[in-house]
C-alpha cells in the first residue's frame, strides 16, 4: 500500500496487520510494480530500487538522474521506466 509522501506498507491480505514499511530518500510519486517476489519503486528524484516482496528488504537500487513520474512496468524479462525524457530498460 502507497501513501502520499516517501513510505510503503505492506499489510497481510488476511488480517490486514503491517508486515513491513519501507522509507524512501524522497517522495514515491509513482505506483510500485510487484513480479516474481521483486516490489519495484520509483522516487521522484530517480532512484529506482528493488526491494523484496516479502520482507521490504532493498535488494538493489540505481540512480536513473531524471524525473520519474510513472510506474515502472515489467514486460518481455525487462524491466521499464519512462522518465522525464528518457525510457529506461534494464534486464531482469
Amino acid at each position: 500500500m502507497g501513501s502520499e509522501g516517501d513510505h510503503l506498507t505492506a499489510l497481510d491480505a488476511m488480517t490486514g496487520t503491517k508486515r513491513w514499511g519501507f522509507s524512501a530518500a524522497d517522495t514515491l510519486w509513482a505506483d510500485p510494480t510487484v513480479t516474481d517476489g521483486v516490489l519495484y519503486t520509483a522516487e521522484k528524484t530517480g532512484t529506482l530500487s528493488a526491494l523484496d516482496a516479502a520482507t521490504g528488504s532493498r535488494l538493489w537500487s540505481v540512480e536513473t538522474h531524471s524525473t520519474v513520474k510513472y510506474p515502472p512496468v515489467v514486460a518481455n524479462g525487462a524491466l521499464c521506466l519512462a522518465t522525464g525524457a528518457k525510457l529506461h530498460a534494464l534486464p531482469l
